[in-house]
């Protein structure tokens, strides 16, 4: 009987709760609807918009072109390349490294990958929060020219390799792509697959990430994949500058939609992804 009554003033309860909520919602999500349509209508934002509240969704809107030349308008399941927020799922694989016993958050980066300079006194979780020291060799202006072609993962360690560190690990915050270049490799090394195949494994099929993946191929067509731009005087644009995504692999490789994220930030947090004890890193 007492159970029965915990139920029943538990449903009572939500019950009595889903009119504020939606009243609450709905008041939110006109507020951020008169917010983003303003912004939007600037000419300075053009993509898909998500918010939720309590695990589902309060407001979702596409705005502007995926597609300027063809006049292709943003959809919410249009894919984006989402460029720096690679790095928590880049973060999250080797939390998957770590609830397998292949390394710990204090195994220094030299014990995976030879000639990182500093390697013996760098942690992965150094590398992971950007306190390795290690200087990123997209910073310089060389990276202009030779991002536009292939590499690989160990490609881009080799540059690490050839980069003398701006301080001594730990000592202080400096963010680097280089750190994520460095964690691709070290995934690469642990598991025996490539960067796209791990995070394909290990994130987005259990998660159900259905429309992300990593650009491995410039050349290969990802249906639904908007076009990026560059402002280009007062209303008009240019295509952005071309960039080879195997530069960014583990930093900013990933294309994703709105949606997707969203699968995978409920999966951290309902702790279905990791373990409790590497989540809680999280």
């Amino acid at each position: 009987m007492t159970v029965h009554r915990l139920l029943a003033g538990a449903a009572l309860a939500l019950a009595l709760n889903l009119p504020a909520r939606a009243a609450t919602d709905a008041a939110l999500r006109e507020k951020l609807e008169t917010y983003v349509d303003a912004f939007a209508a600037t000419g300075l934002f053009s993509g898909v918009v998500l918010v939720e509240r309590h695990g589902h969704p309060v407001f979702a809107k596409a705005y502007g072109l995926a597609d300027r030349s063809f006049g292709v308008p943003n959809r919410i399941d249009t894919r984006f390349q989402i460029a720096s927020l690679s790095k928590p799922i880049t973060s999250a694989a080797i939390g998957r490294l770590v609830d397998q016993g292949k390394l710990t958050f204090e195994t220094p980066i030299g014990k995976v990958i030879q000639g990182i300079p500093n390697g013996d006194r760098i942690t992965i979780e150094q590398l992971l929060t950007h306190y390795s020291g290690l200087d990123s060799p997209d910073r310089t202006a060389a990276y202009g020219e030779w991002r536009r072609f292939p590499t690989t993962a160990e490609g881009l360690v080799e540059r690490v390799r050839a980069t003398k560190p701006l301080f001594e690990p730990g000592e202080k915050y400096s963010y680097a792509n280089a750190n994520y270049w460095v964690l691709a490799r070290a995934i690469e090394v642990l598991s025996g697959v490539s960067y796209g195949e791990f995070v394909q494994r290990e994130i987005f099929d259990p998660v159900g990430m259905t429309h992300t993946g990593h650009r491995a191929d410039l050349l290969k067509v990802v249906p639904n994949l908007a076009t990026g731009y560059q402002i280009d005087g007062l209303d008009s644009y240019r295509v952005g500058e071309i960039v080879d995504w195997t530069t960014k692999t583990g930093n900013g490789s990933l294309y994703s939609t709105v949606g997707d994220r969203a699968k995978f930030y409920h999966a951290l947090h309902a702790v279905r992804l990791l373990t409790p004890q590497t989540n809680i890193q999280f």
